[in-house]
């Protein structure tokens, strides 16, 4: 069994970033984030896995954390696009390849005030169920 971490961190890049709405609202989705990079924008964070088994199935059951970050005073904006993250991701099935089905449910988000007195920063993180083919 192959780990499926760059293919679920491919599979969020390409929903998030393939919907108009969403990337509307920010300046883009990074792994790595570009110095001097505008506000708001989303960062692909941490993730962890396990194994996930059922019957004769094998599978794995991974986490991924988003980080979502804004200039704007207050946590309106941030809290805005962790609504739409949430629509795109949150119990929803999503493709994996080589992976027959996959879940994606939300479980849990923050609100943060940075460092910096400015920036608002919210993690959210997905939990993910994945079969193989």
């Amino acid at each position: 069994m192959t780990s499926a971490a760059f293919p679920i961190q491919q599979a969020i890049y390409r929903i998030l970033t393939g919907d108009a709405g969403l990337m509307s609202r920010i300046k883009g989705v990074f792994d790595d984030v570009p110095e001097n990079q505008a506000f708001p924008y989303i960062t692909i964070g941490e993730m962890t896995s396990g194994p996930f088994r059922t019957f004769s199935r094998f599978g794995e059951e991974a986490t991924i954390t988003l980080h979502i970050w804004s200039r704007y005073e207050g946590f309106k904006e941030a809290s805005q696009i962790l609504g739409e993250v949430n629509r795109l991701l949150a119990d929803k099935e999503i493709e994996i390849p080589g992976y027959d089905s996959a879940t994606c449910q939300y479980d849990f988000s923050e609100t943060l005030r940075d460092e910096d007195g400015r920036t608002r920063h919210i993690p959210v993180r997905y939990r993910i169920k994945l079969q193989e083919l």
